[in-house]
């Protein structure tokens, strides 16, 4: 069967916040976001999936690829990245959602490309517990237009800190690095060594949730990662996020194993993710509604950490290159890990 055919769009959207191992508990609705954004995706517990034998044609066949129109990536532990099939119903525009679940007390690198360097700090929402993990800080390294580094954290609360100084005024420009504050949102726009801007947001919010144990009702508190223009980024960029940036992707019906008996349904769909140098093929769950049961559709795919999946045997590679642990800093503004590509000299 000929596969349906795409490409992850240079600009992306992601996710939702909380969870427990892969599953989030939350009630929270995602407040709306800003402009040339596709709607957040929050909340619900992801399917996990996997593969088949079914061949798929080269993604290099593509000859016209598709693009969405105004893509964002959004992201926390759990990451959704819009796809765009304009002549196939149900998946006109659907998204392919996986998890992440990470270590708590620990940085990962989200985007990493020549001149900027995105990290995220996970952390436990609950105290002596990890089995709710959500993201309290952001930290970017980018290079300036006069070739300085500049480093940005904003916190769970969305303080801003730049190269050590709290921002006490509502924006800094300077050299094409640019911070804006609006309260419970900050946004980041940095130019990544190109003429074109790199535009990312952290949002404060906090979801009404069940304790796990208790389920006593709480407030949780998080941030939430988007990233909303991406036309400077590069084609080899990498991160949890990044790697994903403009890659062709390719869906047909997936009808081998599932947990051991065959699938006679057409909601699952052997995906075929053409990243160089090895393409990744794994099986995703189609469900019409997103991480925050809103209109969807999702495409849910891998294990807790992006990885394979019990369920099937075959294709069944991992949604992320390498493991989650390839992806941990050392410490906050870090560039270093396995498939850095941040050229900047900083000191």
């Amino acid at each position: 069967a000929s596969p349906l055919m795409t490409r992850v769009s240079p600009l992306m959207t992601g996710a939702s916040p909380l969870m427990t191992g892969a599953s989030p508990l939350m009630t929270g609705a995602s407040p709306p976001l800003m402009t040339g954004a596709s709607p957040l995706m929050t909340g619900a517990s992801p399917l996990m999936t996997g593969g088949t034998q079914a061949q798929l044609q080269p993604s290099q066949q593509l000859e016209n690829p598709n693009y969405m129109v105004n893509d964002t990536v959004m992201s926390d532990p759990l990451l959704t990245l819009p796809l765009y099939f304009p002549h196939q119903a149900p998946l006109k525009m659907a998204s392919l959602c996986y998890d992440l679940h990470g270590r708590p007390n620990t940085y990962y690198n989200f985007v990493s490309d020549t001149c900027i360097s995105v990290n995220a700090h996970y952390q436990s929402g609950f105290s002596g517990r990890h089995d709710v993990i959500v993201l309290d800080e952001i930290a970017m390294r980018a290079v300036d237009r006069q070739g300085s580094c500049v480093d940005v954290m904003v916190d769970i609360t969305c303080k801003v800190v730049i190269n050590g100084v709290r921002l006490t005024l509502p924006q800094y420009t300077k050299d094409g690095v640019s911070v804006f504050t609006y309260g419970d949102r900050v946004r980041l726009s940095v130019p990544n060594c190109r003429h074109q801007q790199l535009v990312m947001w952290a949002m404060c919010q906090t979801y009404r949730i069940n304790h796990p144990t208790t389920g006593a009702a709480l407030d949780l508190k998080t941030l939430k990662f988007v990233v909303a223009r991406t036309l400077s980024l590069n084609e080899n960029s990498h991160g949890l996020i990044a790697q994903f940036w403009g890659v062709p992707v390719s869906l047909v019906p997936y009808f081998g194993q599932y947990h051991g008996q065959p699938v006679t349904t057409s909601d699952f769909y052997i995906v075929s993710v053409a990243t160089k140098p090895h393409p990744r093929r794994f099986v995703a769950h189609w469900n019409a509604m997103s991480w925050d049961l809103s209109d969807g559709p999702c495409l849910y795919a891998g294990s807790g950490n992006g990885g394979p999946i019990f369920e099937v045997t075959s294709p069944n590679d991992p949604v992320i290159e390498g493991v989650h642990t390839d992806y941990i800093t050392g410490a906050r503004f870090a560039a270093s890990f396995k498939y850095s590509r941040f050229t900047g000299n900083c000191t």
